[in-house]
């Protein structure tokens, strides 16, 4: 008893409550923070990976797999809570007997795994497999760290966890800022660009006459050798790393050697921070690019001329720091130049997206040299295809020379241009009777299987045993009446035969459904083109021909376009050659011209 102020009252002791030490971070009952360690463990490992390989476009990203691990694995981790909790209620109900718990759990737990797998896939845009493996994996390194990590000495814990934590902060980081870099450019400096659709150029937009080569070497060094050349190069090229299948040069360049534009040209592309590129468009079609740049030295836009200084060489690779020898990655992309192509062994001359060998396109008179090993001696040599790659203008003057007879034999001129037939000739296959798409299509006029059985070129849609596609004749036969019934479909609109062009490459339907989006009654091409995205391609082929993901998508809707705008370039240089003949009297009647 003790007397305060005349008042009976009791002493009441107030006990301190301890300061919590960091071991009570890694001791303690943090179940969530270990379980969050824990599951961080293979995502750090995937981003490993990607460092390893050299990775420049993963199917996730270092941030992404880490978003993806956490999220999959908390899901499934308060799945399981969530079953506990549940179970004692519903055994006291006695809806379930306790031999059954660890069926429930464990179904819960997969059922939860599929739902964060399939809402992770779709978030990311990664395949199913990846997002599920990662959170299941994340799951059960997650919850083996909650198990585990309270046993450990201080002394392994810690260096663990931070590890592991700083892990997710760095992949956090790079995530943030490669967003960010990707608003900028897109987004933020996107919307001060305006925004227009080109018109199919009536007029051919390369000049009339044979492509000139380039006259400057592009790095500024005494010795102007090509250490690397295009095409196959072996199969151990840079100790496993380099690609089997270059499609472009590597030249000699030592650190800091200043490199030169090879061209007239507008600068379109530059990415300073990551690859060091620079991409060069210099008209005709013709685009060259310039990667592992340590410096850029000129901006998006810039109009320059041949011998423009527009970098310093460097080993510049996907992360933005050196990761190669010094050396110039050289690329020449011709799109006048079909991606079909190939030479008598069946090799293809044309690599990736267009890039073709740049050598074809060098003068002689540089006198550059090239390396006797790494493909410089494969598959002909250092000027192998450059025989394939001829001017649009040459292609439609030797296509009308070799199958212009065929074609004014099935082709009405009151209907429509024979020329429009050389025009897709040209672009389809480039007048190789042999050409084979690699996707299903063959022939002159690339007739699928499918349409090829439709049309009378094989007996079956497999086009087993009988296959006529690779027959000129027939094959011309069978395009011209396709071309017909396409125009037929689209007579009543006044750019009917651009429709037509376009839905030779993709299908009417997909034409028909653009040219409604427009809301108008006789839309032009340019009009119909806008309405052409990888949504409608999406709605009219669904996940059929490979068209599952959106980068497949995007990629059709441009093909389609290129297509019409390729096509319509080939025919303007037919007209353009028929006038000639026509004034001079020369060959007159090779085109068809009564």
């Amino acid at each position: 008893m003790n007397l305060q102020n005349g008042k009976n009252n009791k002493m009441v002791r107030r006990e301190r409550k301890p300061k919590r030490e960091l071991s009570d971070l890694i001791h303690g009952k943090w179940e969530a923070l270990h379980h969050t360690i824990g599951s961080l463990l293979p995502p750090t490992a995937y981003a490993l990976g990607l460092e390893i390989m050299e990775t420049s476009d993963p199917i996730l990203s270092a941030g992404e797999a880490a978003a993806t691990g956490l999220a999959g694995s908390f899901a499934i981790r308060y799945a399981d809570k969530a079953i506990d909790f549940l179970l004692p209620e519903m055994q006291r109900e006695s809806y379930i007997r306790k031999n059954q718990r660890k069926i429930i759990r464990g179904a819960a737990q997969v059922v939860t795994a599929v739902a964060a797998g399939t809402i992770l896939s779709y978030i990311t845009d990664a395949p199913f497999m990846y997002t599920a493996l990662l959170s299941v994996a994340s799951f059960i390194t997650g919850r083996s760290a909650a198990e585990k990590i309270p046993g450990m000495r201080y002394s392994t814990a810690v260096p663990a966890s931070m590890f592991l934590l700083g892990s997710c902060v760095y992949m956090s980081t790079s995530g943030i800022v490669n967003s960010a870099t990707i608003i900028k450019e897109n987004v933020i400096e996107g919307n001060n660009k305006t925004m227009h659709v080109e018109a199919i150029p009536q007029e051919p937009q390369i000049e009339y006459a044979a492509k000139p080569p380039f006259t400057v070497w592009p790095a500024q060094d005494n010795n102007k050798l090509v250490n690397s050349c295009f095409g196959y190069r072996g199969e151990f090229i840079a100790g496993g790393k380099g690609s089997k299948h270059h499609g472009g040069i590597d030249i000699q360049a030592p650190w800091h050697t200043p490199i030169v534009s090879v061209g007239n040209g507008i600068v379109t592309e530059v990415d300073a921070k990551r690859w060091g590129a620079v991409t060069i468009d210099h008209g005709n079609g013709i685009t060259t690019q310039y990667i592992h740049m340590d410096e850029v030295l000129v901006k998006e836009g810039e109009k320059i001329t041949a011998g423009t200084k527009i970098g310093l060489s460097g080993g510049k690779g996907p992360l933005g720091k050196r990761q190669y020898d010094a050396h110039l990655h050289f690329i020449v992309d011709d799109s006048g130049v079909s991606p079909y192509i190939q030479d008598a062994a069946g090799n293809k001359a044309v690599l990736e997206s267009g890039n073709v060998n740049p050598l074809c396109y060098m003068d002689d008179d540089i006198g550059f040299t090239t390396s006797k090993r790494s493909g410089c001696n494969t598959q002909g040599g250092k000027n192998k295809y450059c025989g394939l790659y001829k001017s649009p203008l040459e292609l439609v003057i030797d296509i009308e020379k070799d199958y212009g007879e065929i074609v004014r034999r099935y082709v009405d001129p009151n209907q429509f241009d024979p020329g429009l037939i050389y025009a897709l000739i040209a672009q389809e296959s480039r007048g190789n009777p042999n050409a084979d798409s690699g996707t299903g299509a063959a022939g002159l006029m690339q007739f699928t299987k499918d349409t090829g059985f439709r049309y009378g070129l094989c007996d079956n849609n497999k086009c087993k045993g009988r296959d006529d596609r690779t027959n000129p004749e027939r094959s011309i036969s069978a395009g011209v009446a396709y071309y017909k019934k396409l125009q037929e479909e689209f007579k009543d609109y006044a750019d009917k035969d651009l429709f037509a062009i376009a839905a030779y490459n993709a299908g009417s339907e997909v034409i028909k459904r653009a040219i409604g989006k427009t809301e108008w009654s006789d839309p032009a091409w340019d009009q119909v083109a806008m309405m052409i995205t990888q949504d409608l391609i999406g709605d009219v082929y669904g996940t059929k021909n490979g068209m599952k993901d959106i980068s497949a998508r995007e990629k059709k809707a441009l093909e389609i376009k290129d297509h019409v705008t390729n096509v319509n370039g080939y025919y303007s240089f037919y007209l353009i050659r028929k006038e000639e003949v026509s004034e001079t009297g020369v060959q007159k009647e090779t085109l068809g011209t009564e």
